[in-house]
């Protein structure tokens, strides 16, 4: 019995200083992003997708495009001075959602709604944030 147990204990140490103690390899950053038009409000868009692209080390396409490794979409919903603003963010090998937000903002105020999703997306993606 002892020699069992021994035995057990022995396959566990060699299981786990050749196969389990082993680092996981962080996926690959995202380094395309495609944003495709949020539902509601085009200039929005086009004002995302220029914060976006001054992101050093990350290429940006407005619309869709098969070789991107990311999509950004979303809806933007203007009542009064109010401002809701729903993104996601999709690995486009996958289709699995990385992130999701959304932003509730003064509808007067919208620069810095894009600034903070354009900053929420670098982060999510491992890209260094804007500057």
């Amino acid at each position: 019995m002892f020699a069992l147990c021994l035995l057990g204990l022995i396959g566990v140490w060699v299981w786990y200083f050749t196969v389990g103690n082993k680092p996981v390899a962080a996926p690959p950053a995202i380094v395309t992003l495609s944003v495709l038009p949020f539902t509601g409000d085009e200039n929005f868009t086009v004002e995302l997708t220029n914060v976006l692209a001054q992101v050093p080390g990350l290429r940006t396409i407005k619309g869709p495009a098969s070789e991107a490794d990311a999509v950004l979409k979303g809806t933007v919903q203007n009542a009064n001075d109010h401002q809701r603003v729903i993104a996601q963010l999709i690995d486009s090998k996958t289709n699995f959602q990385l992130w999701s937000q959304t932003y509730e903002a003064n509808a007067k105020d919208t620069n810095a709604t894009k600034e903070e999703l354009a900053s929420a997306v670098v982060k999510v993606l491992r890209v260094p944030a804007p500057r």
